[in-house]
């Protein structure tokens, strides 16, 4: 009778563990799936904004097919975005106000850096 009874209390503490264990899968799921909704939600966000920006990226692109067959506008100038023949940055897209440093690398023979003035001999003079 007693080993009944040793035996008994084995499978009720077995079916403890087993419900405890079953309690512990069942939160750790729940947190999983809970992890994998903010996931798709940041991902949906991402995937929105994504979209976004593909729809204006395409609206520019037939806003600039649009303005291709207007009069006035230059195949040439399609870099320039409608600021004429002005451009961006002047010189060859340098900056202005480097300082004194080593001087430009578009400099001619006899042509000063600092003065932007043409020193060389009329012989020389680049065309």
């Amino acid at each position: 009778m007693e080993r009944i009874r040793l035996q008994n209390e084995k499978i009720k503490e077995k079916k403890l563990e087993v419900d405890a264990d079953a309690e512990q899968f069942a939160a750790e799921q729940a947190e999983i799936q809970q992890r994998q909704k903010a996931q798709a939600k940041i991902q949906a966000d991402i995937n929105e904004e994504r979209r976004k920006i593909a729809d204006k990226k395409i609206a520019q692109a037939q806003r600039r097919e649009w303005d291709s067959g207007k009069p006035g506008i230059d195949e040439d100038q399609e870099g320039s975005r409608g600021r004429g023949s002005r451009g961006r940055g002047g010189m060859r897209g340098r900056a202005r106000g480097r300082g004194r440093g080593r001087g430009r690398l578009d400099d001619g023979p006899g042509e000063s850096a600092e003065t932007g003035t043409n020193d060389a001999p009329p012989s020389e003079t680049p065309a």
